[in-house]
């Protein structure tokens, strides 16, 4: 590969990316590794940053066997979380925590039906309709 091309080891279990030009990635595991889904090669004749870790890659969904709204994903500083009813009244509002790839919100005291969640940071955001048993 020309000296140009950056090459990185994507571990999908830790969440890392590991760039392979400058060192060699050691993994010790403390189970046996299977199957396919942890590792990815990733190159790019650009650096990799985190600006692709966008808002627009989270996912947000209701967890009805629990009570719970699941935000899952890589936040940035000062994200919050707002909950409307349909009627677009204001129902819950939270900060979530950046250091934590999946923020679990505790509904359990709020009725069954629709709902709109926003998760903002900054000046980005994103909406989701969910639907709460």
């Amino acid at each position: 590969l020309p000296a140009s091309v950056e090459v990185y080891l994507e571990d999908t279990v830790a969440n890392t990316l590991t760039l392979l030009n400058d060192s060699d990635y050691v993994i010790t595991p403390s189970t046996d590794l299977s199957g396919t889904g942890r590792f990815y090669l990733r190159y790019s004749d650009d650096a990799l940053s985190t600006i692709e870790n966008s808002i627009d890659k989270l996912d947000i969904f209701a967890l009805n066997s629990s009570d719970q709204i699941v935000v899952s994903g890589q936040l940035f500083e000062n994200t919050k979380l707002e909950l409307y009813d349909i009627q677009g009244r204001k129902v819950l509002s939270t900060r979530l925590d950046e250091s934590l790839l999946q923020n679990r919100i505790d509904v359990s005291g709020i009725n069954a039906g629709v709902y709109i969640v926003t998760v903002q940071s900054n000046n980005q955001e994103k909406t989701k309709k969910v639907i709460l048993d």
